[in-house]
């Protein structure tokens, strides 16, 4: 069957308000959860964390979505933003895989927590410190300050005057990576679907990449998206994305069982009709050499 590219890019279109529309309903869910302040428990706080990213996220990306044709140059962001979402997915995974095997699946939220704090930290003793030329007494009330914010992470001890102060992380050696999850993701007794989402989502996380961070693959990267060849290409990229992260906030949103009830008819609606202009697409760009 030959469709014309006009048609292509009607029905590119067509599914970048399908996106926006989708991304707006979990806005939407996110500001319910707000209404009943049922975010304050660690682990509701932890997903629908993710949860408000990911409807922002999906805002962003279904609009530069919409310009695939017309603003090539929006492509390198659009895919920059989805590896941040893919990101984002390894650590719920690694979270929701311990959670099912009955494990301490809110010391990993910590984990997760602790790491902008331990970046922190190590940032004020290294580049900020290379930057700024600090003494050393002002490095330590600065990394004292920080572990204050954060106290929950620290052990400490107090002074005759009552003041608290805080020594070393109660994680020990333990911390987050995405090294850690996949060595965890592995090991684990996955069925086959699963086996093959890790393998895509490592593939594009790790692709997307090499345009975050500069090297020999990111000149060509750049030029991509100028590159009318590549463009079916990169539309079946972005759709197989999109069929890897939307199970992802589906498993988020069951944080809120009696919300996700109430609008469950309403999402199975939203989500079906982005996943059929989704689905035509793809097999249109199935049939065509790319």
């Amino acid at each position: 069957m030959f469709v014309t590219q006009e048609k292509i890019e009607e029905m590119v279109s067509e599914l970048a308000d399908r996106m926006y529309t989708y991304a707006h309903f979990i806005t939407e869910y996110c500001l319910n959860v707000i209404d009943t302040e049922d975010y304050q428990v660690k682990e509701k706080r932890f997903f629908y964390t993710l949860l408000f990213k990911a409807s922002n996220e999906l805002t962003a990306v279904s609009t530069l979505f919409k310009n695939f044709y017309q603003k090539a140059a929006f492509q390198s962001s659009m895919y920059l933003i989805i590896r941040t979402m893919l990101s984002d997915c390894f650590a719920a995974w690694h979270v929701i895989k311990l959670k099912e095997l009955g494990e301490d699946h809110l010391y990993m939220i910590d984990l997760i927590d602790y790491d902008h704090v331990s970046f922190s930290i190590k940032t004020l003793k290294g580049s900020y410190n290379l930057i700024h030329r600090l003494k050393k007494s002002e490095i330590d009330d600065a990394i004292q300050a920080v572990k204050s914010s954060n106290s929950r992470f620290f052990n400490y001890t107090v002074k005759e005057n009552g003041q608290k102060v805080y020594g070393e992380n109660i994680f020990g050696k333990d911390f987050y990576s995405l090294r850690n999850t996949i060595s965890f993701l592995t090991q684990q007794k996955l069925i086959k679907e699963e086996k093959e989402i890790l393998i895509k989502m490592f593939y594009y996380y790790d692709y997307y990449s090499k345009l975050e961070h500069p090297g020999v693959l990111t000149f060509q990267l750049v030029h991509k998206s100028f590159d009318q060849l590549a463009f079916k290409k990169s539309l079946r990229d972005l759709i197989e994305n999109i069929f890897i992260i939307e199970p992802f906030i589906a498993t988020y949103m069951k944080n809120w069982p009696e919300l996700e009830n109430s609008i469950s008819s309403n999402y199975l609606s939203v989500t079906e009709k982005m996943y059929k202009k989704a689905t035509e697409l793809w097999e249109i760009l199935k049939m065509e050499a790319i």
